[in-house]
């Protein structure tokens, strides 16, 4: 009888601590700010180019008050950057005029400072005409 019971306790003890070594899943934290960007005219082409950042938190409440940086690289021009501070216009809306000096693939950083106590990146994928 305990050489029947001893193979099933043994197993029952090996998945006991297989369990128990398995990592704990942690839900990955909400991102602080919601960064959206969009380009007026909405298909840009070269020359100035209206970029609109808009902020959000968590539950979808407007982020003001924020220092909003960009930076604008060409894919395949290396040397062909550009930066600048977007305005707050109220209601996490805040813009910057951008010249695109050449068409193609733009990858622009968008930074936000101000609202946690670092700073938030987030790319974006533009094409210009």
């Amino acid at each position: 009888m305990l050489k029947r019971l001893l193979p099933v306790l043994f197993v029952a003890l090996l998945a006991l601590t297989v369990a128990a070594c398995a990592p704990t899943v942690t839900p990955a934290a909400a991102d602080p700010v919601k960064i959206e960007l969009v380009a007026s005219p909405n298909l840009p082409a070269m020359g100035d180019v209206e970029l609109i950042i808009t902020l959000t938190d968590p539950s979808g409440q407007p982020v003001d008050d924020a220092q909003v940086d960009l930076l604008a690289s060409h894919t395949s021009m290396a040397g062909m950057d550009m930066q600048g501070q977007a305005t707050g216009q109220g209601n996490g809306r805040y813009t910057l005029t951008a010249n695109f000096g050449m068409s193609g693939d733009w990858k622009v950083t968008v930074e936000v400072r101000g609202v946690t106590s670092q700073t938030i990146r987030k790319d974006f994928d533009l094409s210009v005409k």
